[in-house]
């Protein structure tokens, strides 16, 4: 975090030396988050221990979109020449999803329809610049930065039924991804103190990276939709 505030603080700095306009924003985001990568999975199965109640995933990563939502707090410097340095701070629960098409135990081989939903809950450090559009409508801002995310908790809830209409319920907490970097691309209008924005996110840290085997991959998907509201 102090990282951060060595940022906001260059901002500000910024601001008082350059009479460089400094603006302050709230926002709120929602969308669609799923995996990308050779190792997603649409479908996978889930087994049964033979000798505890335990339900094992085959595959965690989904490559079918879940909701995802989020919010935070933006700040960003505009220069004289319409140019833009700026940071989001922010909290996000991204989804993904992958089908049950199998179910697999002890003696038992069976077809199963569920879905299992992998949450990821992110602290986001979001630094970004880019370029001011105005027009007598709107101003808007064209902007290319990162995601910097910081893995808060993992978590995994979903159902399945078997070929006998048995229901079996897959709930818990998984090992959560320390850091992800995750390129961005946005567009935002605002008009007056409001603002809409939409951005698309293309992961790059591998979520399989400490996996033995065929060289898994998979890398995280981010579509956000947004409102803003400048202080």
């Amino acid at each position: 975090m102090k990282k951060v505030y060595l940022v906001l603080a260059g901002l500000a700095i910024a601001h008082l030396s350059f009479g460089q306009k400094m603006e302050v924003a709230l926002h709120v985001n929602s969308g669609f988050s799923r995996f990308g990568g050779k190792s997603a999975s649409k479908s996978t199965n889930i087994s049964i221990s033979d000798t505890s109640d335990d339900i094992y995933v085959g595959s965690r990563f989904g490559a079918k979109a879940g909701l995802n939502y989020g919010g935070g707090v933006q700040t960003q410097v505009v220069t004289n020449k319409n140019l833009l340095l700026g940071m989001q701070v922010s909290a996000e629960q991204l989804r993904s999803r992958v089908e049950i098409d199998r179910i697999t135990g002890f003696r038992l081989t069976t077809e199963g329809d569920g879905h299992v939903t992998q949450q990821n809950t992110f602290l986001n450090v979001q630094p970004y610049f880019g370029k001011r559009i105005k027009s007598a409508v709107a101003d808007i801002d064209l902007t290319l930065g990162t995601d910097i995310g910081f893995g808060l908790k993992s978590m995994e809830k979903g159902e399945a039924t078997d070929e006998n209409g048995n229901t079996l319920t897959i709930e818990g907490e998984r090992e959560k991804q320390q850091f992800d970097f995750r390129p961005r691309l946005g567009i935002t209008a605002y008009r007056g103190p409001y603002g809409a924005s939409v951005s698309y996110v293309h992961g790059l840290t591998n979520y399989t990276g400490s996996y033995d085997g065929s060289n898994p991959e998979v890398y995280m998907r981010v579509l956000r939709l947004g409102l803003l509201y400048r202080l």
